[in-house]
Formats: C-alpha cells, sequence, structure tokens
C-alpha cells in the first residue's frame, strides 16, 4: 500500500483490500454452530416440538453467515482529494458524508465515513501504511468533523466475533 506524493491539488491514491479479513479456524465455525443450535432448538422445544420451520430458518441462515464469513476480500483502488473519494470507478464527494471515526486496531486502521442520508450504507477504508493513514486523517479533517467509534451493539459485536 504505497500512498503517491499529496497535495492540494493532486489525488492521494492507493490500494488496498475492501475489508481487513479475519481468518477463522475450525473452532470458530464450530462455535458458531452450537450457539446456532441452541438459539434454534428454544422455539422448537417452546413449541412442543412441533415448529421445525423456525429452527430451520435459523440453521440456514447460519449457513449463509459461514459462507459470507469465510469470503475473502478483494483489492480495490482508492484515490483521495480535499472533496471527492473514489474506490475503483465508483465517485463519492465528500459533502455526502457527515461525518468519519477512526478505530486504530493492532495491524490495521479502520476510518468509516458516515453518510448524510439515514439510508446510505456506511464507507469504510482499511488502512495498514501509518503514513498514509495520517494523509487520509489530514485530508478528511479538511472536510469532515471527526467523532467517536459507533456504539451500535451489532458494530460491538461484529467487533468481539471478529467478523
Amino acid at each position: 500500500m504505497k500512498p503517491t506524493s499529496h497535495n492540494s491539488k493532486k489525488p492521494l491514491s492507493w490500494e488496498a483490500d475492501e475489508f481487513f479479513f479475519h481468518q477463522k479456524d475450525f473452532l470458530w465455525y464450530l462455535q458458531a454452530l452450537l450457539v446456532t443450535i441452541i438459539i434454534a432448538s428454544i422455539p422448537w422445544l417452546i413449541s412442543n416440538r412441533e415448529d421445525f420451520i423456525t429452527p430451520s430458518i435459523i440453521l440456514i441462515s447460519l449457513l449463509g453467515l459461514m459462507v459470507y464469513a469465510g469470503r475473502k476480500p478483494s483489492k480495490r483502488k482508492f484515490s483521495l482529494t480535499q472533496d471527492s473519494l473514489t474506490i475503483d470507478s465508483k465517485k463519492f464527494n465528500l459533502f455526502e458524508f457527515s461525518r468519519y471515526w477512526v478505530e486504530s486496531f493492532e495491524t490495521y486502521t479502520q476510518v468509516t465515513l458516515i453518510g448524510i442520508k439515514r439510508t446510505s450504507m456506511p464507507v469504510a477504508l482499511y488502512l495498514t501504511d501509518k503514513d498514509l493513514t495520517k494523509e487520509v486523517l489530514s485530508t478528511l479533517s479538511l472536510a469532515l468533523p471527526q467523532t467517536n467509534p459507533s456504539n451500535n451493539p451489532a458494530d460491538w459485536i461484529a467487533r468481539k466475533i471478529k467478523f
């Protein structure tokens, strides 16, 4: 991940994975299966062992989750200027975002941009190079306010299970 030189007119460009991948071992999948079986058994037991649809949907959902969890990231090309962010060929104007937050982990930094619209998905940048991270944060700070990371329970759970 090598940044190009950065000044007010030239874009900051780099290539990185689309998301940070946590390698999951057999034990992770086994634990997920056991927890899902326990959860799926609750509606089955409450219904006097007559409801097979709800537990089946829960187990099928787990299969989808396992496939999704094993997906490897693809490389993406990023370009950032004082007023826009381009990911591959999709361009975002920075005024489409209301704020951003930064989370530092052992091997990478995650910068999450939050859209102005309630229905817009957050955009995350995963940076492993410290110099590049400083340049990205410096550029973003010119256009957007920085806030604290999300306290959303779903985000907390995703971090805890390394999803």
